[in-house]
């Protein structure tokens, strides 16, 4: 395979065989451990079953131990150089190693660059600046409505926001436009209402896709264009919306839903 196009090196530093090696295996990629580790893996489990009965809890514990317990170190799945270059990536503060926003490849891009861009994109005034950080506030907010709701004890606890964390955003390099802007990507993982809109998202997907000009997929788009006669002097038109959910009026999809909230519910 071409690496020019698995790896896009946007940076002035030269790579050698064995970083192309490496970053051409793609982001999700991973290097076998050379231990073992016990106290990750320790610590995720613990995590997954804090919501778990005790006798539940305590059986996971003891699976989990036995399991580490006879747990063989795997062999090496890369070479000596390729594990030195990819520390050395890791320990550079001066670069960051991106998935690619399209293409299924992966770019390297200078750190002051990315954040940069990132500061071009905070410059919209749909963002803001603000002087308190709202996480605990929200959480309790989310709570309160949770009360309100009549949900199913058993799936309130579910929903509850434990040790919430403020949204954070991130970038993906365009490498396919000019400029090579970045797509702002806003992770919800952890914050205080993420439980709940999982949720509210089996509730509402019943919704979703009951229109005529709505396209599940790639695929579907492909073959709805198919079946559709083009004279020669049609004109197509792609049109493209900046920061499509930050455009999304509110108050109106609240309405939208509230028609047909209390008939699903």
């Amino acid at each position: 395979m071409d690496q020019s196009r698995i790896v896009v090196n946007l940076t002035d530093e030269i790579l050698d065989e064995p970083t192309m090696a490496i970053l051409s295996r793609g982001l999700n990629f991973a290097p076998a451990p050379r231990s073992i580790p016990h106290n990750d893996i320790i610590g995720g489990i613990e995590q997954a079953i804090r919501k778990l009965r005790k006798d539940e809890a305590d059986e996971v514990r003891s699976e989990v131990a036995m399991t580490l317990k006879r747990a063989v170190l795997p062999k090496s799945n890369i070479t000596f150089k390729e594990r030195k270059e990819l520390q050395s990536l890791r320990q550079n503060p001066d670069i960051k190693v991106l998935p690619a926003d399209k293409g299924n490849a992966t770019v390297l891009l200078r750190s002051d660059d990315y954040h940069r861009k990132i500061q071009d994109i905070l410059k919209d005034p749909t963002y803001r600046p603000i002087h308190n950080d709202p996480t605990e506030a929200k959480t309790r907010m989310t709570i309160s409505l949770i009360k309100l709701a009549e949900i199913p004890a058993e799936t309130t606890k579910n929903l509850r926001p434990q040790a919430a964390a403020p949204p954070r955003l991130y970038g993906l390099p365009k490498i396919h436009k000019a400029g090579v802007p970045l797509r702002p990507i806003v992770s919800a993982i952890g914050s205080p209402t993420y439980n709940l809109a999982k949720y509210l998202t089996k509730i509402l997907s019943p919704f979703v896709g009951n229109r005529e000009h709505h396209i599940e997929n790639s695929a579907s788009f492909v073959k709805i264009l198919n079946s559709i006669h083009l004279d020669p002097e049609d004109i197509m038109v792609s049109l493209d919306v900046v920061s499509l959910f930050t455009k999304v009026p509110l108050r109106e999809t609240l309405e939208l839903l509230e028609a047909h909230f209390d008939k699903a519910v």
